[in-house]
């Protein structure tokens, strides 16, 4: 019985070893099982041990470049196509990613879209100003005129001429174009179109308008706010005419642009005469003489011609003189006062209302007196619109 026992466990022993010791099939997955036997007492019995081999695994994306029934190249890298590799279904330049297995293609796909291509803008052009030479740093200059000179080796704009060299962009522009150009250690590097030239402007002068003329303002150079020139009249005969003036009663007039005419007068004739800074500004013939011994002439009524530098008041027809009161706000048939020296109006003023036959006396010896203070103090108009207001008063309160 021990002796059977004993072959019982040899052929037990035996036969595990003889299964332990058949490996795996050739190519199978890296896996390899290592028999080891351990031996206790009379007793021998073997475990198996397995070890697993990791397989390098490479990967790339980028366009395909290389495509044949062996291999695949995407990028760097190559892999052979084996039978157990995915099918190749892209063509070469197709963007892919792949992945090998110990250099053999494991896996394909399409590869992610390339990120989009930026193009930075052309970078400004160097300021229009010469730099000082340096290590590594160009020389810059610039300007910007017409172009004066332009052949296929050079172009001069204003005072800068610069070489045209292979870098150089094209001269699309002719000559006298307005550009603007920099170039670097003298070769063209930019050429743009100038800015426009400024509009020329022409200056112009504006001619204030003169015043308006104020009193005293005899149109003569006596502008707004002169004083009225001084009027010096004389009542008498004519002592001397001719030669470009006239003297009456010591008072020697000369004749101006404006003065009146000296036809028709003669030495010894009876005038009154006007002047203003020693130029004759008024004259005409004598009329009367009231008992004052001034040549005047007073005439109440209606006005009954106005015109032609002259105005009539009942039979008396007076001469418009420069020195003349204004008689622009009177009207024919207006009854008005007047007062004329050498037949020259002196004064005018507006009657009140009154009947012609009621008119005092009394009126024509104010006006009068007037006259004579007026010719005194050398004035040269008379204001009467009073003495008439106080004669009408009188007639009324009688």
């Amino acid at each position: 019985m021990k002796v059977k026992a004993a072959t019982l466990a040899l052929f037990a022993v035996g036969l595990l070893t003889g299964l332990t010791l058949i490996g795996p099939a050739t190519g199978a997955d890296g896996t390899t099982t290592t028999p080891t036997t351990t031996t206790t007492g009379s007793t021998t019995s073997s475990t198996p041990t397995t070890t697993t081999t990791q397989k390098a695994t490479t990967g790339a994306q980028d366009t395909l470049t290389a495509l044949s029934s062996t291999s695949v190249t995407v990028g760097s890298l190559t892999c052979a196509i084996g039978p157990s590799s995915p099918a190749v279904t892209f063509k070469v330049g197709d963007r892919v990613k792949i992945y090998c297995t110990s250099g053999v293609l494991a896996y394909i796909f399409a590869g992610d879209p390339p990120p989009p291509t930026t193009t930075a803008p052309p970078p400004p052009p160097p300021p229009a100003t010469t730099t000082t030479s340096q290590p590594n740093v160009r020389n810059a200059t610039g300007a910007q005129d017409a172009i004066s000179a332009l052949t296929s080796t050079s172009i001069t704009v204003g005072p800068l001429t610069c070489a045209i060299g292979p870098s150089s962009p094209a001269v699309t522009f002719k000559l006298g174009d307005r550009v603007k150009i920099y170039c670097l250690d003298g070769v063209l590097g930019y050429i743009f179109a100038g800015d426009p030239l400024p509009a020329a402007t022409t200056p112009t002068t504006t001619t204030a308008p003169p015043p308006p003329p104020r009193h005293g303002d005899d149109g003569r150079g006596n502008g707004a706010g002169a004083a009225p020139p001084q009027i010096q009249t004389r009542l008498g005969s004519i002592a001397a005419v001719g030669g470009g003036s006239i003297t009456v009663d010591g008072l020697t007039c000369t004749v101006g642009a404006s003065s009146p005419g000296l036809a028709g007068y003669s030495v010894g004739d009876d005038v009154g005469i006007g002047c203003a800074n020693n130029v004759l500004v008024k004259l005409g013939l004598l009329q009367s003489r009231d008992d004052s011994a001034f040549k005047l002439a007073v005439r109440l009524g209606p006005v009954v011609s106005l015109g032609d530098g002259t105005i009539t008041v009942g039979p008396l027809t007076c001469q418009l003189a420069t020195t003349s009161p204004s008689v622009a706000s009177f009207h024919v048939g207006d009854k008005v006062g007047v007062g004329c020296a050498g037949g020259i109006l002196f004064m005018i003023g507006a009657l009140p209302a009154t009947p012609d036959s009621a008119t005092p006396s009394q009126i024509k010896q104010e006006l009068v007196q007037r006259f004579t203070g007026c010719v005194k103090r050398g004035a040269e108009r008379c204001v009467v619109a009073d003495v008439l207001r106080r004669a009408a008063h009188a007639k009324q309160t009688k």
